[in-house]
């Protein structure tokens, strides 16, 4: 278990290349569709002798985040995940080497609707579960009406508080702004 880039370090590179060494047969990538190609090549370089790549991610979600505009521009912006999900696999299997998991588990219906229809063109579906689950522990501060998802308007938060954008680039966007306000948390913010 290591990051990408680790997988390249030199001790971990000398010790899998001693005589000995364990043979790694299979290489596990989670996150992929955030990994910049060169990283997800990383732990596949090591690993010599593995029978299996496994891709784990969304590549609908987070692209890889770079910082300079030459590997953007080199074509760095894609993940190799996104590379290999979007590519036209018809060859003479007739088999995508690519899966979606199409049941989720996690978010209340009033959440995940959006995405599902959005971003998935209706192929993902709540699993039972989520709709059968007991009330929110989250409620209305106001109202105390139990709810899915609570938003605060941050802005005049008395603590002087100011939101922070952090640019973020997502598929099909050219750019989003990920905002944070670290002063929501402060006793000030919290009487009101």
């Amino acid at each position: 278990f290591t990051t990408c880039v680790s997988a390249r370090r030199m001790a971990l590179v000398a010790a899998m290349e001693a005589d000995g060494a364990p043979e790694v047969r299979q290489v596990i990538v989670d996150e992929a569709g955030q990994a910049p190609e060169p990283e997800a090549l990383c732990p596949l370089a090591v690993a010599r002798h593995a029978r299996q790549a496994i891709f784990f991610g969304d590549h609908k979600q987070l692209r890889p985040i770079l910082k300079s505009r030459t590997a953007e521009e080199a074509g760095l912006g894609i993940s190799l995940f996104e590379r290999l999900a979007t590519r036209s696999w018809g060859g003479s299997s007739g088999e995508d080497p690519v899966s979606l998991l199409s049941q989720q588990y996690r978010m209340h219906p009033a959440i995940s609707r959006f995405p599902f229809q959005h971003f998935y063109a209706g192929r993902v579906h709540d699993d039972c579960s989520v709709s059968s689950r007991s009330p929110s522990l989250l409620s209305n501060p106001q109202t105390g009406e139990q709810a899915n998802l609570l938003l605060w308007d941050s802005e005049g938060c008395g603590a002087g508080g100011h939101e922070q954008v952090q640019r973020v680039r997502t598929v099909g966007a050219g750019g989003v702004g990920s905002r944070s306000n670290f002063e929501i948390g402060r006793a000030s913010c919290r009487e009101r």
